[in-house]
């Protein structure tokens, strides 16, 4: 069978059960892909590019003058985790993206 335009297959040996609620991902007609990582603000880099655009005036021109634009730099691997339909919409409960980083149950 041909992948509906718009969409990428996915193999059965990418399902796993809900990351959130341990039940079966394919017990709705969707579920939840989701990739995440977690990131820390450069707070030097955004000080020093307050600084510039503060001297002249605007942001626009600061940023452009700017020895840097990197805000923040990405820490670890992408986490990969599927979620059920109910869980990924936060029906039962909120889900914090922490603990789909950590792979346990919130």
């Amino acid at each position: 069978m041909r992948s509906p335009e718009g969409t990428t297959p996915m193999d059965i040996n990418e399902i796993e059960n809900c990351a959130s609620c341990g039940k079966p991902v394919t017990s709705n007609l969707t579920f939840y892909e989701v990739e995440i990582r977690q990131c820390v603000v450069d707070a030097q880099n955004i000080g020093t590019m307050r600084s510039m655009a503060g001297l002249v005036g605007s942001t626009a021109i600061g940023l452009a003058l700017s020895p840097t634009t990197t805000i923040a730099h990405r820490v670890g691997a992408k986490t990969r985790r599927l979620l059920c339909q109910d869980c990924g919409a936060g029906v039962e409960r909120p889900l914090p993206v922490a603990v789909l980083l950590e792979g346990g149950d919130a």
